[in-house]
């Protein structure tokens, strides 16, 4: 994460950088050619057939995790899916761009890039069955349930059409595949009891208010398409680059991770979770370099 924000600082300043290097050459300011120059940035830039551009871009994402959970074994069960039905959570992206203008308004744009990310959520549950040892009965708690997953990373490779609507404001669309890298994602839960006061957790030999129970998050489908729409402005710096804001969403029609089933008491299956998916917005800045 460090590694991606330095990134989006160094693709933020480089413009500061370009300009503070004419003013030292042109301590006067800019001669009436270059001022000429500049005026035709926008036509000599991306919107024309036949010019290459690359780059780097970097930024950030907003994860929207969600699932349906059709049975609730334990605890209030709308509390239950208001906690563990969804979760968002923020990461960090970089992408490599290689984009080639087909005709004044339309080219191809190849994007290879990294993703992570997590996602959570958190509240309280009424409900929640307990074993009460000095009376060997069940006693009804309200719990805290804090629910994190971490460890969710993407190697992504997209092919898009971009369609300029005007020299600078440029929309892409087009599939986009994730290969999950990296660490297994990891799947925790921090449990509080808020009533009874009498309720504990039995940690060991002590017994506690507050337990944390996580482990890997079996079943992370390995690889998923989906669909990439975005928007981007461009703000020419000199004939050749151009500092790209870009605002994206990332539709993912591959589900997240397969279901969870538990075995009831006639050995049949109860079905706990379903349906999960996981989807990203995504807004980073990108600093690309057009072959004249």
């Amino acid at each position: 994460m460090k590694v991606l924000i330095l990134w989006c600082c160094a693709i933020v300043a480089a413009p500061f950088f370009l300009f503070a290097q004419e003013d030292v050459l042109r301590p006067n300011g800019r001669t009436q050619t270059s001022v000429g120059a500049q005026s035709g940035i926008a036509s000599a830039s991306s919107g024309h057939s036949g010019v290459f551009a690359l780059g780097l871009e970097a930024g950030l994402g907003v994860n929207f995790f969600s699932q349906n959970l059709p049975n609730v074994l334990n605890g209030n069960a709308e509390q239950f899916r208001n906690v563990l039905g969804s979760g968002n959570g923020l990461g960090g992206y970089i992408a490599g761009i290689l984009d080639y203008g087909i005709s004044d308004n339309i080219g191809l744009q190849l994007r290879l890039g990294y993703q992570s990310g997590s996602f959570s959520n958190k509240g309280d549950i009424d409900s929640i069955l307990g074993f009460h040892t000095a009376t060997q009965q069940l006693v009804s708690t309200k719990q805290n349930w804090d629910w994190k997953v971490t460890n969710v990373s993407y190697f992504t490779t997209e092919l898009n059409v971009r369609i300029n609507a005007t020299p600078e404001l440029s929309f892409t669309f087009g599939p986009i595949l994730q290969v999950l890298v990296g660490q297994t994602p990891v799947n925790s839960i921090t449990q509080t009891i808020i009533s009874p006061d009498f309720m504990y957790f039995v940690q060991g030999t002590d017994l506690v208010k507050t337990v944390t129970n996580s482990g890997e998050f079996s079943g992370f489908t390995k690889t998923r398409l989906g669909l990439d729409i975005a928007a981007s402005y461009k703000f020419n710096l000199s004939h050749s680059w151009a500092l790209v804001p870009r605002l994206g969403f990332q539709y993912m029609i591959t589900k997240m991770a397969d279901g969870e089933t538990a075995q009831g008491v006639g050995g049949n299956e109860i079905i706990l979770a379903q349906d999960r998916a996981l989807h990203s917005l995504q807004f980073g800045v990108g600093l690309l370099y057009y072959f004249h």
